[in-house]
């Protein structure tokens, strides 16, 4: 639940920190630059978000299955438990991480900008 409300509060903080210079800007040039420039700060993000859909799910893989042959060596219910909480809430975060841009443009809608923007960022 932590790790959630710290999602949230990134998420937040950022859209106080994008709306006023997204006012600016008319398109994405002089903000972010274009996702598919190599020296531009989208392209970063954008290949940035590409690893962490890849690593996120191989990491709750890896990790969930060292959780769960610790518990079977152990035989401890408690333990089966625990790792089954934590196997759940990895997976959400997981999930959030995947979809931060879908959620970001849905978010930046609400508030009521119009056009692209993440700027091409998907």
């Amino acid at each position: 639940m932590k790790n959630i409300k710290s999602f949230v509060f990134v998420i937040l903080t950022s859209l106080l920190i994008v709306l006023p210079l997204n006012s600016y800007a008319t398109d994405c040039s002089g903000l972010l630059g274009n996702p598919n420039d190599e020296n531009s700060v989208a392209w970063l993000i954008q290949t940035l978000l590409n690893y962490t859909r890849i690593l996120g799910p191989l990491a709750v893989i890896i990790l969930s299955s060292i959780d769960f042959a610790n518990v079977i060596i152990r035989s401890d219910d408690d333990a089966m438990a625990k790792a089954k909480k934590k196997l759940i809430r990895r997976l959400i975060i997981t999930a959030l991480l995947f979809f931060v841009p879908t959620i970001a443009n849905v978010l930046l809608n609400i508030f009521g900008i119009t056009g692209n923007p993440t700027c091409g960022i998907n």
